[in-house]
């Protein structure tokens, strides 16, 4: 992956919930997964599935409202002078990131469908 636009989601993850002040222990309460569980998720030690990510981000959201745009901001380059080329970014993307990626998108399908902004018929962005 370039070193512009190098991605560290477990760094994300892990600077998100220390930012909005959730513990590995709370995390590991509420999903019942295990301290050491979280902990490895955290630092980038094991590689979750894409709905094991998104349910983990949809509960961190539900425990700390504001969770998934604080962490989507950090994935995001803040001094980047040029659009991100998404798709060749996730094309260059280790195995482990994608994973992570698709997690992010899942939620957020996720978080239209439940809003009501996203038709499961359709998956199309309801207009305003």
């Amino acid at each position: 992956m370039s070193q512009l636009h190098q991605i560290d989601f477990s760094a994300a993850f892990q600077e998100t919930m220390d930012q909005l002040g959730l513990s590995s222990k709370q995390l590991a309460e509420s999903s019942g997964r295990s301290r050491n569980n979280i902990s490895e998720i955290r630092k980038g030690k094991v590689n979750t599935g894409i709905q094991d990510f998104a349910e983990l981000l949809s509960l961190c959201e539900s425990l700390k409202p504001g969770f998934i745009a604080t962490f989507a901001r950090k994935l995001t380059p803040s001094q980047s002078l040029h659009p991100i080329n998404w798709a060749a970014t996730i094309d260059r993307a280790s195995e482990q990131d994608a994973v992570l990626i698709l997690g992010a998108i899942s939620a957020k399908f996720s978080r239209l469908l439940n809003n009501g902004q996203l038709t499961s018929s359709d998956n199309q962005p309801k207009s305003a």
